[in-house]
């Protein structure tokens, strides 16, 4: 029986960067590539409360007004992931799981082109976040 996967993920912005975690080479999925924040729903929870749980465990913030950007298929195709855009948090940004992200950096547009990503509409959606401040499906369909 195949698994589906519910997952939440946070595109986290501040003016013309973006925050982005470097995959331990040891996980099993986007082993050793840059990726957003997040992870699977849990049972019982909606998006927006696992969106903070995966927050606070990863980054050690409180998401603020996170904005739905959109739902799409997971690349592995067992799945879904809701993006979420997040500018405002209350706390101190810090990589507080290591096991899952070697390291955390912030990246302009010109570096994100560069890097090797989790998922292959990544610059498309990094491009229109930073350019409009939002994205649409039909980018990547």
């Amino acid at each position: 029986m195949m698994v589906s996967h519910h997952c939440v993920a946070a595109l986290v912005v501040d003016g013309t960067k973006v925050l982005l975690g470097l995959r331990g080479t040891n996980r099993t999925f986007y082993p050793g590539v840059w990726d957003v924040f997040g992870g699977h729903i849990e049972h019982g929870e909606d998006e927006l409360a696992a969106l903070a749980r995966e927050l606070q465990e990863e980054l050690g913030v409180e998401p603020v007004e996170p904005a739905w950007l959109a739902t799409l298929p997971l690349a592995n195709g067992l799945g879904t992931c809701h993006y979420y855009l997040l500018k405002r948090w209350r706390g101190e940004l810090a990589n507080r799981q290591t096991h899952e992200h070697e390291r955390i950096a912030w990246f302009d547009e010109a570096e994100l082109a560069a890097l090797p990503l989790a998922e292959p509409f990544y610059p498309m959606m990094f491009a229109s976040v930073l350019k409009n401040g939002w994205f649409s499906l039909t980018e990547v369909e």
